[in-house]
């Protein structure tokens, strides 16, 4: 769905709630961007620096999200651009969705959220 709106603000959003979906259980009380960053970093897997690059990824994308829902106006950090940062994170979402589904369910996240998946 973010891939066919056309203004950033709605993009940003309806990415980080995608993410949100897919990566979260009932009764799952861990902040949004804690869970869906840790989560997709452990999904998507590598090496510490690439997870830790995919991590902060997210970071930008839910420091758009807050911007989005609390101020209206988008102003990234860290040097790269609203699209740069919304490309980013679909790929990284398109890589977790297909993590997701070679597992063929949703993991025990406690777990995801403490070792890599083998």
């Amino acid at each position: 769905m973010s891939q066919s709106r056309k203004q950033p603000i709605d993009r940003v959003l309806d990415l980080a709630l995608s993410f949100e979906i897919a990566l979260s259980d009932q009764g799952d009380n861990a902040p949004p961007s804690w869970k869906v960053s840790v989560r997709t970093a452990q999904l998507v897997g590598g090496p510490v620096d690439v997870r830790s690059s995919n991590r902060q990824a997210i970071a930008s994308l839910y420091e758009l999200r807050n911007q989005a829902t609390h101020g209206g106006s988008l102003k990234p950090r860290g040097g790269k651009t609203v699209d740069a940062i919304l490309q980013d994170s679909f790929d990284l979402y398109v890589s977790t969705i297909g993590k997701l589904l070679d597992l063929g369910s949703k993991p025990d996240w406690k777990t995801v959220e403490l070792e890599p998946l083998a």
